[in-house]
């Protein structure tokens, strides 16, 4: 009913008083209580404007938003079509409304009544061109799938949804019923429409419907082909097969460099292909990838891609310790991005804050994240909530909070998040560890420490500070120094390489070469902007 009344308050009140009262509400039901209230409505227009109704009739029902425009056009061919719309608007079936800015017309669903002057397949087609880039022209998205939907005219359905999925979001039951009057042999055959189901049944809270994607047809356009690529791309992060998202990723690029795609859906697919990229830990392949598709999106005024780009860039740089080009891309995001895509940007934001000391304000920015839903980074943000706790714990200023570590432990219940079905990378679940690790420690808990490092102990950078300050822990100083000299041997994050020179202080043989090594370490830290980070690793070890 959502998509036949098409936002009219006064139609969906009618159909909902016009339903049998001792029946039980069912499709059927609705239907027919939404086909006898339209047919109502249309008779009495009938009768009201004998003479204007038969020129206007199909052309109303073939309209959902009703521009100035087309109301021009509407009084050239029936001179009372202003009496008529006034009508309509106090029977209740149309209501005045503004987009973009414009005064329009909403109309629910009018039936078909073939005129005495029956119009040609020609003039039919002018008119339906002329409403379609009309709703095009003023950003009536949903009104424009929909109408492509009735029509049958999937292809065009299929383009406009890969453009405009961020806009249709907004309105997710509307969008629903769009992708519901689609075959499913449609959906099948289009990974992308899968995704954008999926992300429709997300928003609705909705289970979504299982889908079998079937292998496509050797003759494909070049552009149509990308965006299949992108659609297996995040079907398989949505499987957690990163790494097979990776190798779809690079072969989305590979595409991508040989198709000449207008600036918005190339800003799009590169911000697809980057994805995996993020969530596996390759930075600087994300970097280039997600400066290639802010750029695009800035030319398209596509501010979704610039947010989720520029906030990607933000995040990853803050992720390994460049927060000197975190706080650059954050100072660079779109002012008109909706929220939902504003969360990598919050995440990285969150952890500029807390190495700036500002514990209370990351906590706020993190809350936020909390109210949107993480999403796919759900295990970034708890490990971002591992670094608030102990930034709470181990802060220089006196204003020590040590139950912080426990309240993190016990109250948001991190440890458990390890052990979660939720889909994530393996290596966005080793910053979880590593995160969770340090607060065990942090609460005299080596042992537990040891354990949630379980599966992520294999000699990678983002666990490797962990596992040496367990080794302190337990008093193996050595095996603390092999972990550093392993380090040593590799070119290092700067988070990594603070972390490390923190460590070598830490697993010194004697005084003399600690305080130098402790001297090196706060030089290192405060060229790369990470001090704070240093004294957490420092105070940590020292236990």
């Amino acid at each position: 009913m959502l998509r036949r009344s098409r936002g009219v308050q006064g139609a969906t009140e009618a159909v909902l008083l016009a339903l049998p009262a001792d029946e039980p509400v069912t499709d059927r039901a609705v239907d027919l209580a939404f086909a006898r209230a339209a047919a109502a409505v249309a008779d009495e227009a009938a009768s009201r404007h004998a003479a204007a109704w038969p020129a206007l009739s199909d052309k109303l029902a073939g309209v959902s938003l009703l521009t100035e425009p087309l109301r021009t056009l509407l009084r050239r061919c029936e001179p009372q079509a202003d009496a008529v719309l006034d009508h309509l608007v106090a029977l209740g079936w149309a209501e005045r409304a503004e987009r973009a800015g414009e005064p329009v017309i909403l109309l629910a669903e009018l039936p078909f009544v073939t005129s005495s002057c029956e119009r040609g397949a020609e003039e039919a087609g002018r008119w339906t061109a002329t409403v379609r880039s009309e709703y095009a022209r003023i950003g009536a998205d949903h009104e424009l799938a929909a109408d492509l939907a009735d029509a049958g005219a999937h292809n065009e359905l299929r383009t406009h949804l890969r453009r405009r999925y961020p806009e249709l979001l907004r309105d997710a039951p509307r969008l629903a019923g769009v992708l519901a009057a689609l075959p499913a042999d449609e959906v099948c055959g289009d990974p992308w429409l899968v995704v954008v189901e999926r992300l429709c049944a997300e928003a609705t809270g909705s289970p979504a419907v299982p889908r079998r994607v079937r292998r496509p047809v050797a003759a494909m356009a070049p552009l149509d082909r990308c965006w299949l690529q992108a659609g297996r791309v995040r079907l398989e992060m949505a499987d957690g097969s990163f790494t097979k998202a990776v190798a779809e990723a690079k072969a989305l690029s590979r595409l991508l460099d040989q198709v000449d795609a207008p600036d918005d859906e190339a800003a799009e697919l590169w911000l697809q292909s980057a994805l995996p990229l993020v969530h596996t830990g390759d930075h600087a392949g994300a970097a280039h990838r997600l400066r290639g598709a802010a750029a695009l999106a800035i030319a398209a005024d596509r501010p979704h891609v610039e947010a989720q780009a520029t906030g990607l860039i933000a995040l990853s740089a803050a992720l390994r310790g460049d927060l000197a080009v975190a706080a650059q891309a954050l100072a660079a995001l779109p002012a008109n991005a909706d929220d939902a895509w504003l969360v990598p940007a919050q995440l990285a934001r969150s952890l500029v804050l807390v190495e700036a000391g500002l514990a209370d304000q990351a906590t706020d920015v993190l809350a936020e994240v909390d109210a949107t839903g993480a999403g796919a980074f759900w295990a970034v943000r708890g490990a971002i909530g591992t670094r608030v706790a102990l930034q709470r714990a181990t802060a220089a200023d006196g204003a020590v909070d040590a139950s912080a570590p426990g309240r993190a432990l016990d109250g948001l219940g991190l440890a458990e998040q390890l052990h979660t079905s939720t889909v994530a990378s393996n290596h966005d679940r080793g910053l979880l560890a590593a995160g969770v690790a340090l607060l065990q420690l942090a609460v005299g808990r080596p042992a537990l420490a040891c354990a949630a490092l379980t599966g992520f102990d294999d000699g990678r950078e983002t666990t490797a500070c962990a596992r040496a300050l367990i080794d302190l822990a337990e008093g193996r100083r050595q095996d603390a120094a092999a972990v550093v000299e392993r380090l040593d041997a590799r070119r290092l994050l700067p988070v990594t390489i603070v972390e490390a020179a923190a460590l070598r202080a830490l697993s010194a043989p004697d005084e003399a070469a600690r305080r130098a090594a402790l001297g090196r370490a706060v030089a290192i830290a405060g060229r790369c902007g990470l001090s704070r980070r240093a004294e957490q690793i420092l105070r940590l070890g020292s236990r």
